[in-house]
C-alpha cells in the first residue's frame, strides 16, 4: 500500500480512496473563520474541513486517504502483512522448452502446452534488506498461425485467462462467464509472501500474437534485443509474458486453449426497443451513456414521426442488453433536451441533461433507476456569461462530468462542468446523492468556446517524476484539460487547464490557465481548418490524445500531447473516426488502446496510444453481419475491449461487439481436408470434398510430424468416409449414403466356392463384443478420456472373444457423444467384418470404391459397400465389398462439443453494485432503546438495484479511518424505493396526517411486504408499518399500488422515535425504506447495526462491500449517532409576562415513556441528569452556539422546565422588546459525556 504522502486523496481514483486516519480537532471561537474555510496542506497531503459536531461545538475533521486497488479483507479492513521471500540463487528452468519441436496445426479448438523459445535474463528485485523475488520475461510458441484467438490459459491447474463466450447461430453472445479486466493480471498467490510487493509490481502483462503473415516484432523482446535482432515469427502463434514473477526454480506448466481455422464472426449482443407498446422506434444517435457501476446503458430514442416527435431515454442492461425502461420527455414533460450534452454522473448513476432556451440553459438531473427528474437549474446565463444564481447558459458538447471534491465537506461528489456554447465560460455544479444541483462556481472565458475537455489526475509516482506542467503549474491535484480553437482555425490550437482541487484552487474557486498555444504547422499544417472533437487521457503516461477534424489529407487527425513537456509525441490519421461523439463519456480506458466503430459499414479501428498506430480490426461491418453505425456517440470499454454503438436497424438498435472475446466454433471436415491437400500441392480442381463440406467438429490437432495418410486415417475413424480416385480427382465419400446401383444376382460371377454370393465373417464365432474409445474430453479440459461399449455374448461364451478393440481418435468430444460414437464404431466393426467377393460385367464400370450397392436375389436384398475394384482385360470388374447396415448411421454424433466444465469461480459473474444507506435515527426497536451500553448505534442497510445483487460476506467498516468494525452480512435486501412525490409538512409534529402522502418508485420488494393497517394499530405501537426516509421515521396506514411501478402511502404518523425535527427533510429522489410490517415484525434480515465505542456522536464511516464488481465504490458516510442524544423538548411555549419573557416546556424521554399504571405523570429520567441549555437571540441567520456574539444570552438549567428572561437582563443584553422579534432555542442534554447536547427546539416571540 502507498502512504498518504505518496497517494494523497486528490491523486487517487475515487473508487479506491480508503480512509487511513481521521482526527477531530477542537477549535475555539477565534478559529471559526479559519476552521470553516477549506484548506489544503502540501506538507501532510491532507484535507481539512469544518463540521458542526453539534450546535454548540465546532470541530475540524482532518482526513487522510490512501489509494488501494483492491478491496480490503471483508472481515478485517486493516493492512495485511505476509511472510518474506526466502532468497535463493538457483536458476530458472522451463518444463516445456525444446529446440526443433514441431508446431502443432490446430483445426477448431484445442488445449496445447506450447514451447518456450525466448527468455530474458532473470532479474532479482529486492523486497527489503533480507528478501527479494525473481522476475523474467519469456515467449512460448503455441501452434502454427494464423489463429483466431486464445480462448483460455492455465498456469498449472489455475485458470488465469478466459476470453471464451458462447454464441448462438447469429454470433450473439449467450450468458457470459464473467468480467475480464484486460490482459494484465496478478499471478501471485493471494496468501503468499509476494503480496508484500506493490500491486503494480505484481502485474504480469500477457500479449498474444496470432501468427499472421504481417506480424511484426513487438514488446519486451524488441526492447531487450533490438528491433533488427528479433524476427516477427510470422506464421507462429505465440504468447509473450512480461514481468513473470517466480519464487521457485521452475516455471509452472502453461496450457493454452486456442481456436484456429474457423470462420466465426466477432461475438456481439443486441439491445432493442421492445417496450409494449414501444414508446420509441429507434435510437436518435446522440447519447450512449454506459454506467459500468450500475451495469446499464442509456440512449436517447425517438419515434419515427409525431408532432412533436416523441423523444426520451431508453435504458438497457449492460450485461445482456435487456430493455429495462423507456421514458418519453418531449411530450410527457414538454422538455426538448439537448441530448449531446447529457453526461453520466459517475458516483450516483444520475444523468445530467441540458435544455436550451434561446441562449439560456436549463440543467435537469435524471435518475434512471427511479425514472424521475430530481432537480432543475435554470433558465440561466446568456450570451456573455453563466449566472451563479439562475444557472448556466446554453452549453456545448465539450461539457463533462467527473467525481470531484465537495467544496464544503471535502467528500467525493459528482461534478458537472458546462462549457458555454457562445461565451466559452466554464461552470461547475455539484449533484448530491439526492440528485440536487448546487451551482458552485464559474471561470473567466476562454478565447474560443468550442472546446473539448477531459478530467485529469496524476498519480503520485508520475507527479514525483513530473512535479510541474509545461507552464510551471503544479501537477498535484484535480484538473480539467481543454483543447479549443476557432472552428475554422488555421493558425493555433489552445491548450487550457482548469485546476479544481489543489493547494491553490478548489471547486468553488477554480483556476483557469492557458497552458500552451500550439501552432497548427505542427498539426495538419498551416491553412487547414482544425476543429477539435475529442480529448482522451492516456491512463499510462497521462498524455492527452486529441482527435481533430481537419480540412487536410489527414481527415481526422489524432495526435498525442505531453502536458509536462509541451511536445507533440506523435500524430496520424484516425481512419473512420466519427466526429459527433459524446466527449468524456466516450471511453473507459485501462491501457493504451482505444477502439471505435466507423460511420455506416466502414469497419472497426484500433489506436495504439503508445505508438500512434491505427490498426484496422475489421475493414467492413457487412461480412460480420453487423448493422451500420449511425453515430459517433459510442462507448469503448477498455476493461473488456468492447465497443457499444447505435444503429437504426431492426433488432439491432444498440450493438455491443466483444473484440477480445472468442467463440468456440466448429470447423468443417471439408475445410480440414482441403487445407491438408493444399499443403501437399493439390488445388481445388484436383479434389471433390462436396460430400464432407457440411460435416463439422469441435477440434482436431496434428501435434507431430506425420503423413497425410495418417491424418486422414485418424479422421476417418470418426467420420467413416472413404477416399477414392474418380475421374482424375480425389473424392471423399461419407458412409451411410443411399445405394447408387441395384444389381440382380444373375449378373454376378462366383469368385468363391460358396455360391453366387457368399459371405465371409473374419471373426467367425470369436466375435468382438467390446470396444474402448479414447478421445479428447472437453468436459475434462481436453484431457484424454475413455468410453467403452460392451455387447451381450454372441453365442457360446467359451468361444466369444473377450478382448476389447482399442480405438484412439484425436478428436474433441464430450462424454455422451463419445459413448454414442463407441457404439457406432463397434456395430460398424461387426458389420464390416462380413465381406464379399464377386465379379460383374463391364456395364457397371462407373462404380468406384466407396459406392453403396444393393444386390437383389428374389425377395432378398443385400446392401454392401464396395471396398476395392479391379478391372480385368475383358473390362469385367472384380469386386471386394463389405456388408453395409444403413441403420448404424441413424444416430448422429454431435461432434461440436460444449464449452467445457472449468472452475467458474476463477472468473465469477460480475455482481451488481450495492449501495449503503446509513440511517441517522435514535433507535428502531424498544429493545435497542433500553440497552444500557454507552455504545453509539450506527444503523445501515445494503440497497440492491437488481434482483441478482448479493452481499456474500460481512462488510468491513472503518470508523474515522482508524477503528475497524464489521457489518454483519445481510441475508436479504430490504423493500425500498425512491420518492417520486413527497408531502409538505405543516401540521403538528406529534399527531397523524390523513391528507398528505408519499409516492415511491419501488426498486426492490425482497424485504417485508407492505400492507394496510388501521390507524388504531399504528398509534398503538411505533413498530407497526415503520419506514425510514431522509432521517425521519414514520408510519402509514394505507399502501396503494398505482399500477405503474409506484406506490402511494397515506395515513401518515410522522416524526416517530425522536425524529420529529426531520419531518421536513424529504425531497424527490430520496431513498425510502420499509422497516417493519403490519404485525410489527422488523426486517431483521436486512437491517444491520454497529455499536461504535466513542464519546463523540459524529463520525465518518467507510464501507468495503464484498462485491466483485470492479466499479463497486467504497462509500464514505458522515453520520451522527443519535441513540444517546436527548430528544427535543415538547410543548415549548414563550410569552410576555409584562416586560419579562417566560419560557416553559415539557421534558421528553427516549424510552419507557408510557403512562404509569398508578396514574402518575412522572417519567423516569433516561439521561445522565436533567439539564437544559437555553439561548435567546435576534438573528436567525448568524446564530451559532459556538459564537457568543451571535446570541444575547445563554442560560444553563438543572431540574426545571421553565426560565424567565427578565426585563433587567434584556436591558443588559441590549434587547428592545418593543421593536425586535426574539428567538429562543432550547436543548435538553443527553447521555454522551463528550457531546451531550440533544435535538434543539426553537420558538419565536414577536415584539410587544
Amino acid at each position: 500500500m502507498a502512504t498518504t504522502t505518496e497517494h494523497g486523496a486528490i491523486k487517487c481514483d475515487w473508487r479506491y480512496a480508503k480512509i487511513i486516519s481521521m482526527v477531530w480537532v477542537p477549535v475555539g471561537p477565534e478559529d471559526i473563520p479559519a476552521c470553516c474555510a477549506k484548506k489544503y496542506s502540501t506538507a501532510s497531503i491532507s484535507y481539512e474541513f469544518c463540521v458542526d459536531m453539534c450546535s454548540l461545538c465546532c470541530k475540524k475533521l482532518v482526513i487522510d486517504f490512501e489509494c488501494t486497488k483492491t478491496t480490503p479483507d471483508p472481515v478485517n479492513a486493516t493492512k495485511k502483512t505476509y511472510p518474506t521471500v526466502t532468497p535463493t540463487d538457483s536458476g530458472i528452468s522451463f518444463t516445456t522448452s525444446a529446440y526443433g519441436a514441431p508446431l502443432p496445426i490446430v483445426f477448431g479448438s484445442d488445449k496445447l502446452t506450447g514451447n518456450v523459445f525466448w527468455a530474458s535474463p532473470v532479474r532479482k528485485v529486492a523486497i527489503d534488506a533480507t528478501s527479494y523475488y525473481k522476475t523474467l520475461d519469456f515467449a512460448f510458441g503455441i501452434c502454427e498461425g494464423e489463429i483466431n484467438g486464445v480462448l483460455r490459459m492455465w498456469m498449472g491447474t489455475q485458470l488465469i485467462w478466459d476470453r471464451t463466450v458462447d454464441v448462438d447461430g447469429s454470433d450473439v453472445v449467450q450468458p457470459t462467464d464473467g468480467f475480464i479486466a484486460g490482459a494484465t493480471i496478478d499471478l501471485t498467490d493471494p496468501s503468499g509472501p509476494l503480496r508484500n510487493v506493490s500491486a503494480s509490481a505484481r502485474q504480469t502483462k500477457i500479449s498474444v500474437f496470432t501468427g499472421s503473415e504481417r506480424q511484426l516484432p513487438e514488446g519486451i523482446m524488441v526492447t531487450r534485443d533490438g528491433y533488427d535482432q528479433v524476427p516477427g515469427y510470422r506464421g507462429t502463434a505465440y504468447v509473450l509474458f512480461e514481468n513473470f514473477i517466480v519464487s521457485d526454480t521452475s516455471i509452472p506448466n502453461l496450457f493454452v486453449e486456442v481456436t484456429s481455422n474457423t470462420a466465426g464472426n466477432i461475438p456481439r449482443i443486441y439491445g432493442v426497443q421492445v417496450a409494449s407498446p414501444s414508446t420509441f422506434d429507434y435510437p436518435a444517435g446522440n447519447v450512449c451513456l454506459v454506467d459500468l457501476s450500475y451495469d446499464q446503458v442509456t440512449v436517447d430514442s425517438r419515434k419515427a414521426s409525431g408532432s412533436p416527435v416523441p423523444a426520451g431515454f431508453t435504458t438497457f442492461d449492460y450485461n445482456n442488453f435487456t430493455n429495462n425502461s423507456e421514458d418519453e420527455f418531449r411530450v410527457a414533460y414538454s422538455y426538448n433536451l439537448n441530448y449531446p450534452v447529457s453526461r453520466l454522473m459517475q458516483a450516483t448513476g444520475f444523468i445530467m441533461t441540458s435544455e436550451t432556451s434561446s441562449n439560456a440553459g436549463i440543467l435537469r438531473v435524471w435518475n434512471p433507476l427511479a425514472r424521475i427528474f430530481t432537480d432543475t437549474l435554470g433558465p440561466g446565463g446568456g450570451v456573455s456569461d453563466h449566472n451563479l444564481v439562475t444557472g448556466m447558459s446554453a452549453l456545448n458538447r465539450g461539457s463533462i462530468a467527473f467525481v470531484g471534491r465537495d467544496p464544503i465537506y471535502g467528500s467525493l461528489i459528482d461534478v458537472y462542468m458546462g462549457i458555454g456554447v457562445v461565451n466559452g465560460v466554464l461552470g461547475f455544479a455539484t449533484v448530491n446523492d439526492e440528485g440536487k444541483i448546487n451551482f458552485v462556481s464559474k471561470t473567466t472565458a476562454m478565447n474560443w468556446p468550442n472546446a473539448r475537455a477531459a478530467f485529469y489526475k496524476v498519480d503520485s509516482d508520475l507527479a514525483s517524476d513530473n512535479p510541474t506542467f509545461i507552464d510551471g503549474g503544479d501537477t498535484a491535484g484535480d484538473h480539467v484539460y481543454l483543447v479549443t480553437g476557432q472552428t475554422t482555425a488555421t493558425d493555433f490550437a489552445y491548450i487550457y487547464r482548469c485546476t479544481v482541487y489543489s493547494s491553490a484552487a478548489s471547486l468553488d474557486a477554480p483556476v483557469l490557465t492557458l497552458a500552451q498555444t500550439i501552432n497548427v504547422d505542427d498539426l495538419a499544417g498551416a491553412g487547414f481548418h482544425h476543429d477539435h472533437k475529442l480529448v482522451l487521457v492516456d491512463p499510462v503516461d497521462k498524455n492527452l490524445v486529441i482527435f481533430t477534424l481537419t480540412s487536410s489529407d489527414f481527415g481526422v487527425l489524432v495526435w498525442k500531447y505531453n502536458p509536462f513537456t509541451g511536445e507533440i509525441v506523435w500524430k496520424t490519421s484516425a481512419t473512420g473516426f466519427q466526429t459527433d461523439g459524446q466527449g468524456s463519456d466516450q471511453a473507459y480506458l485501462v491501457g493504451q488502446t482505444y477502439v471505435w466503430v466507423a460511420n455506416g459499414s466502414d469497419g472497426i479501428y484500433s489506436l495504439d496510444m503508445a505508438q500512434g498506430i491505427v490498426t484496422t480490426v475489421k475493414d467492413s461491418l457487412i461480412p460480420q453481419s453487423l448493422a451500420n453505425c449511425v453515430s459517433g456517440s459510442q462507448f469503448y470499454n477498455g476493461a473488456e475491449n468492447s465497443v457499444t454503438y447505435l444503429t437504426q436497424t431492426t433488432a439491432k438498435h444498440v450493438t455491443k461487439v466483444y473484440l477480445d472475446r472468442v467463440a468456440r466454433e466448429t470447423v468443417a471436415l471439408g475445410a480440414i481436408v482441403k487445407s491438408l491437400l493444399q499443403r501437399v500441392g493439390l488445388s481445388l480442381a484436383d479434389m471433390n470434398i462436396t460430400d464432407i463440406e457440411s460435416t463439422a467438429l469441435t477440434g482436431y490437432t496434428i501435434a507431430k510430424r506425420q503423413s497425410l495418410r495418417t491424418s486422414f486415417s485418424e479422421l476417418a475413424q470418426v467420420f467413416k468416409y472413404d477416399v477414392v480416385e474418380s475421374n482424375g480427382k480425389i473424392v471423399y465419400k461419407t458412409r451411410g449414403e443411399d445405394a447408387v446401383a441395384t444389381i440382380d444376382i444373375k449378373y454376378l460371377g462366383d469368385d468363391t466356392d460358396g455360391g453366387w454370393l457368399s459371405a465371409e465373417d473374419t471373426n467367425d464365432i470369436a466375435a468382438y463384443r467390446k470396444l474402448n474409445l479414447t478421445y479428447r474430453d472437453i468436459g475434462r479440459e481436453y484431457a484424454n478420456n475413455v468410453q467403452n461399449i460392451i455387447f451381450a455374448p454372441q453365442g457360446n461364451e467359451e468361444f466369444d472373444n473377450d478382448s476389447a478393440i482399442d480405438v484412439t481418435v484425436p478428436i474433441v468430444l464430450d462424454a455422451s457423444n463419445a459413448k454414442l460414437l463407441a457404439e457406432i464404431l463397434l456395430y460398424a466393426k461387426l458389420t464390416y467384418d462380413t465381406t464379399f467377393k464377386f465379379s460383374i460385367p463391364p456395364y457397371f464400370l462407373d462404380l468406384d470404391p466407396g459406392d453403396v450397392i444393393n444386390v437383389v436375389d428374389g425377395s432378398e436384398t443385400t446392401t454392401m459397400r464396395i471396398r476395392n475394384v479391379n478391372v480385368g482385360s475383358d473390362k469385367s470388374l472384380e469386386v471386394e465389398a463389405s456388408l453395409e447396415d444403413p441403420d448404424i448411421y441413424n444416430d448422429t454424433v454431435n461432434l461440436f462439443g460444449t464449452t467445457g466444465d472449468f472452475d467458474a469461480s476463477a472468473f465469477p459473474a460480475v455482481q451488481p453494485r450495492v449501495d449503503i444507506l446509513v440511517m441517522e435515527v435514535p433507535y428502531l426497536t424498544f429493545d435497542d432503546a433500553q440497552e444500557t451500553s454507552s455504545s453509539l448505534f450506527l444503523y445501515a442497510v445494503c440497497l440492491n438495484h437488481r434482483a441478482s445483487a448479493t452481499v456474500d460476506s460481512d462488510v468491513a467498516v472503518t470508523i474515522d479511518g482508524t477503528d475497524d468494525y464489521t457489518l454483519t452480512k445481510p441475508t436479504n435486501f430490504p423493500t425500498w424505493g425512491y420518492c417520486t412525490a413527497v408531502p409538505s409538512y405543516t401540521g403538528s409534529k406529534f399527531t397523524y396526517d390523513l391528507t398528505r402522502s408519499f409516492t415511491i418508485k419501488m426498486i426492490s420488494t425482497t424485504g417485508i411486504t407492505p400492507a394496510d393497517s388501521t390507524l388504531d394499530d399504528v398509534l398503538s405501537s411505533a413498530q407497526i408499518n415503520l419506514c425510514y426516509c431522509a432521517g425521519e421515521l414514520l408510519q402509514f396506514t394505507d399502501f396503494t399500488d398505482n399500477g405503474n411501478g409506484t406506490y402511494t402511502i397515506t395515513g401518515l404518523v410522522r416524526g416517530k422515535l425522536g425524529t420529529d425535527n426531520r419531518t421536513n427533510n424529504a425531497v424527490i429522489g430520496d431513498k425510502f425504506v420499509f422497516l417493519s410490517d403490519t404485525a410489527g415484525n422488523f426486517d431483521t434480515a436486512a437491517i444491520r447495526r454497529i455499536d461504535v465505542i466513542s464519546d463523540q456522536p459524529r463520525h465518518a464511516a467507510q464501507f468495503f462491500l464484498p462485491v466483485n464488481n470492479p466499479f463497486q465504490p467504497a462509500p464514505i458516510a458522515l453520520f451522527t449517532a443519535r441513540n444517546l442524544a436527548a430528544w427535543s423538548v415538547a410543548d415549548l411555549k414563550i410569552a410576555w409576562s409584562s416586560t419579562d419573557v417566560v419560557v416553559d416546556w415539557k421534558r421528553r424521554v427516549r424510552f419507557n415513556g408510557e403512562w404509569a399504571d398508578d396514574g402518575s405523570e412522572y417519567l423516569d429520567l433516561t439521561e445522565i441528569d436533567e439539564t437544559y441549555v437555553v439561548f435567546f437571540y435576534t438573528d436567525q441567520t448568524h446564530f451559532s452556539t459556538t459564537v457568543p456574539d451571535s446570541y444575547l444570552r445563554r442560560v444553563d438549567l438543572t431540574d426545571t422546565t421553565t426560565t424567565t428572561y427578565t426585563a433587567a437582563q434584556q436591558t443588559a443584553d441590549g434587547f428592545d422588546g418593543t421593536t425586535t422579534t426574539l428567538y429562543c432555542t432550547v436543548y435538553q442534554q443527553g447521555g454522551v459525556e463528550g457531546n451531550r447536547y440533544g435535538t434543539p427546539r426553537t420558538i419565536t416571540l414577536l415584539h410587544r
